[in-house]
Formats: C-alpha cells, structure tokens, sequence
C-alpha cells in the first residue's frame, strides 16, 4: 500500500496501518487536506456523475503525487477535518470501487481500497482509497465524449489544459528512457566488481519506475553493517556469507570477499542505491575440476548448476524490492537478470550436480555473455513476494537457460510454485525455514 512519509508524520502511522482512532485524532488536530489528502463525508454515489468524480478524484492523485483519499470523514469550509461520521462498510462497496475505476481510469494506476472498522460489529467506519504516485502519469477519465487529465493541485482537482497534457506525455516517454537508462547503468557497475575467475554468478538488477531516497550517513551504514556483516541471505543456499561493507557514491554495498584491500567482490555481492535501486550477484557454479591437466579448454570451463542459479534470481528479487519498498519508491519494478563470468576463455556449462562438474544440460558450452533477460512487475506486487515473485523468477531463469540452449528449468513453475523434485538443497532444515519465513509455496509436481 502507498508510502509517503508526509502522510506518515500528518496521521502518525503509515497507511496501511491507520486505525479508527488515528482518523479520530485527525479531526481533534483539525488536519487540513492537501495535494495528497482528500476528505470525504459522504461515500460515492452510484449516478453517473459521482462515478466520474471517483474516477476523477483517483486519476488526479495518480497524475500528481500519489495520496489517501479517505471516506467518513467531513471537511469544514477551510478544508479541515470536522467530524468523522463514518459510512457503512461492505465487500460490496469495496468491489464497486475497483470496478469503478478499472473501467473509468486509462491506463489504470495502482491504488488499493482499505476498510476500517470504527465500532465493535464492524458495520461501519472509513474506508481508504490509496493511490500510488504514478509513472504511467497521465491517466484519463472519459468525460462526456472527451478524455480528461485531472491533476490535483492543493485541495482542489483540476483538468490539464492540451499544452500540460502533452508535456505529461513527453515526461512519461523521458522517463521510462531515464529507467531504462538508469537499469542498464546499475546492471554495469555491479557486474564490474565481480571477481569472475574462479566462479560464474548468478545476478539481478531492478530499478524502480518511481524512484525513492535513502539518506546516508553514519547511523544509517552503521545499522547496514549490523545487518550485513556475518549475513548469508540465500533462499536457498548455505555456506555462503558477507563478510565486508562499504560505502559507494550513491549507495551501500555488501559482498562476500575475505580479503580486505581486494577491489573486487567474491560469492556474494549487494548494492543498494540511494534512489532505491540496486544489484545482487550470487555464486552459481564451479570450475571443471583439471584432474592435473594444464590444458587452458579443460582448466577455465565452468558449469552455472541451475539450483544455485535459482537462488540467485529469486534471492536478487526479494532482497532488492525490500531495500526499494523500504525507500519509499513505488510503481514499477524493472529487472534484468543474468549469469555474468561467460567469456571465450571460460566456457560454460549449464547442469544440476551440486558436487563436482556434474551432468550438463547442453552439449555446447557457451563462450560469449548472453544478454541480461529483462522483467517487470509491480512493486508492491513484488514486495508481497508469494506466487508472483516466484512465477518472475521462473519467467527470468528459464530465458537464462535459453541463452544456454535449455528450454526450460524446473526449479519454479510459471504459476509461482517452488518444485521441491528440483531442489536438492530444500531438505536442508535452514532452507526450510527460510521459504516458510518467506511465505513462499512448495509444490511436489515436477
């Protein structure tokens, strides 16, 4: 659900967290509406007319800042809240809300609809209506026979004039370049650190399409060290740690290296951005054992085992969406994923043996970089992890294994499922509890 931290320091609790006796105390301080606030006495109507002006009150939060707006409770001639009578509460009414604004809103933004009770049989009390500042920014509401651009500018909602309506477009435009842009830069920079000599790593980057602040300073790095020193954060992998933290321009960064003056990362790697972005790289596979050969063909192969390339994509994508959740940013989360350490002199098998080299998918090695595969989901959705987190990472591993001649993997279904037939390392009791905590789901089907 929307983070803002006005809204958080306004009402005193984020959001999704707001009780009857928050909105209550609202009233008592007199708290104002503003350009992400909305006040609301009286519930939407089912004419014609107040469809449109739910449409038109969730389109301007979108196209502007993002914003709660919040039913039962009255506004006085000052916009202050006067009163909280409250309106009746239902699945019904929630749902005419959805339906209300999916069909009037193009593109649709991201918005939930929160009830909260105010009495002890729940019939009545307020309901919430959060919007997410969006990236998709302008959404239209249809108007007559005209679409419509809403903004809402302090505590009254404006249409865009034509001249603001294209400049929106074009901003909309500039900024999935500048996401786009700003992917294939933190993809770059985190790659660069890996020491790729004696492993291939298994990599994520994401960016979100609204992006967040994280300020750094000495409190904050000292927490991240706390957190990161010592940490092993694989899903599905033991044996694996960080050991260093530092800081970087624009970001703290973990990794697994022992050695302190090393300017590379090993086994493990972390970069967490300012603006919520960030990279992970995880250890993926080993070396062709050489059996005291010095044949270069025989000492430099290496083989990506699919299960460790499997936590790496799936570890990558809740550890990022937690430190960009945890920004504030919101919208979309773009991805790219990716196994980085291929090159003419490395190459590169793909296969399922966790000890030694193990049985190989393809007959071919693979010699060049394949290119990062790319994804997206909502932020929020990602956040909530569960089945559309893991059918992602199914969506991002199998085209890995494409590059490698493989059509698909079985270690997540498409459908969200973790297939315990394909995970060895599942038994482990850590593990276990690892994709408990993480309320993910464990399928047997193969």
């Amino acid at each position: 659900m929307l983070r803002s931290r006005r809204l958080e320091t306004l009402l005193g609790a984020p959001v999704a967290e707001l009780t009857a006796a928050r909105l209550h105390g609202a009233v008592d301080a007199r708290i104002a509406e503003s350009f992400d606030l909305d006040w609301k006495g009286e519930p939407y109507g089912n004419s014609d007319k107040d469809k449109r002006e739910l449409a038109c009150d969730v389109a301007a939060l979108a196209n502007t800042a993002g914003g709660v707006i919040v039913l039962g409770v009255a506004e006085d001639e000052h916009a202050r809240a006067s009163a909280a009578p409250g309106v009746a509460l239902s699945d019904a009414y929630r749902n005419q809300i959805l339906q209300i604004v999916a069909s009037s809103v193009a593109p649709v933004p991201l918005f939930e609809v929160r009830m909260v009770a105010d009495g002890a049989d729940g019939s009545r009390g307020f309901v919430l209506i959060a919007v997410e500042r969006s990236a998709a920014a302008p959404h239209a509401v249809a108007v007559g026979t005209t679409l419509r651009y809403p903004r809402r500018e302090g505590t009254i909602t404006r249409y865009l004039t034509e001249p603001e309506v294209a400049d929106a477009y074009r901003t909309r435009l500039a900024g999935h370049a500048r996401a786009d842009e700003r992917l294939a830069k933190v993809w770059a920079d985190g790659i660069s650190r890996l020491d790729v000599a004696n492993r291939p790593y298994a990599c994520v980057a994401l960016v979100p399409d609204v992006p967040g602040s994280m300020t750094i300073n000495r409190d904050v790095f000292e927490a991240f060290r706390s957190t990161w020193v010592g940490r092993n954060p694989n899903l599905f992998a033991v044996g694996m740690q960080t050991y260093r933290v530092t800081v970087g321009q624009g970001r703290l960064t973990a990794d697994g290296s022992n050695q302190p003056n090393s300017p590379t990362a090993d086994w493990l790697a972390i970069d967490l951005h300012t603006d919520g972005a960030g990279f992970f790289a995880a250890h993926a596979g080993n070396p062709r054992p050489s059996n005291g050969s010095t044949s270069p063909s025989i000492q430099h192969e290496q083989l990506v085992e699919d299960e460790l390339l499997a936590n790496g994509i799936l570890t990558g994508l809740v550890e990022l969406a937690a430190h960009a959740e945890s920004t504030l940013a919101s919208g979309t989360a773009l991805v790219l994923a990716g196994v980085h350490g291929i090159a003419p002199a490395r190459p590169t098998y793909l296969g399922h043996a966790r000890r030694g080299f193990g049985d190989t998918y393809n007959e071919t090695p693979l010699t060049h970089p394949h290119e990062p595969v790319p994804g997206a989901l909502p932020l929020d959705t990602l956040t909530g992890r569960g089945r559309p987190a893991v059918a992602l990472a199914s969506r991002l591993c199998d085209q890995i294994g494409q590059a490698f001649g493989v059509a698909e993997l079985g270690q997540f279904s498409p459908d969200g499922l973790i297939r315990a037939p394909y995970f060895a390392a599942i038994q482990h009791p850590a593990i276990k509890q690892r994709i408990a905590a993480a309320g993910f789901e464990i399928a047997n089907d193969a």
